[in-house]
């Protein structure tokens, strides 16, 4: 038998016998510490005043607040996880090896099929710790990626990435 590295961190066996690759689970070593966050519920925004409070008006004897027009997408508590973020010629030569482009992204991250419960939209914390806003909502601008894609490959899936900056539009 053989052994060989393939993409994503994951380590296989080559075996005689059965003529085809016999991959093991994604070696714990190389996993780092991550967050994810999965988009929540989409909320009105508010007028304040220069303290920082609601404006209420006052509508048939009830206190309303006062609405802006515009409304915000906020994301659930991040949840802690491991695995593997890869980038550059990195990424893309283990993107290559699923049959995937990283045109439009810049990173790849790959994880055992069930392991994780995110999708399209979820941000990912990379080299940075999710922040809070101050009515205790995660401060999506702290993220340092979003999932764009997630294709199924065999036993995995690969998350394709779009990193975020300061300037966020979604």
């Amino acid at each position: 038998m053989t052994a060989f590295s393939h993409g994503c961190g994951h380590a296989g066996v080559y075996g005689r016998a059965s003529g085809r690759a016999i991959y093991m689970l994604q070696l714990q070593i190389n996993k780092q510490e991550l967050y994810y966050s999965m988009q929540g519920e989409t909320v009105p925004v508010y007028e304040r005043d220069e303290n920082g409070e609601i404006i209420y008006d006052e509508i048939d004897g009830e206190q309303v607040p006062r609405l802006t027009g515009d409304w915000v997408t906020q994301y659930q508590k991040p949840v802690k996880f491991y695995g593997n973020i890869n980038s550059g010629n990195v990424g893309e030569a283990r993107a290559r090896a699923y049959g995937l482009s990283l045109n439009g992204y810049e990173a790849i991250l790959c994880m055992r099929k069930g392991e994780l419960p995110i999708n399209e939209k979820t941000l990912i914390w990379y080299q940075t710790r999710p922040t809070y806003l101050e009515d205790g909502s995660v401060n999506p601008q702290s993220a340092d990626y979003q999932v764009k894609r997630c294709p199924p490959c065999l036993d995995e899936i690969v998350y394709l990435l779009k990193r975020l900056d300061s300037d966020q539009d979604e």
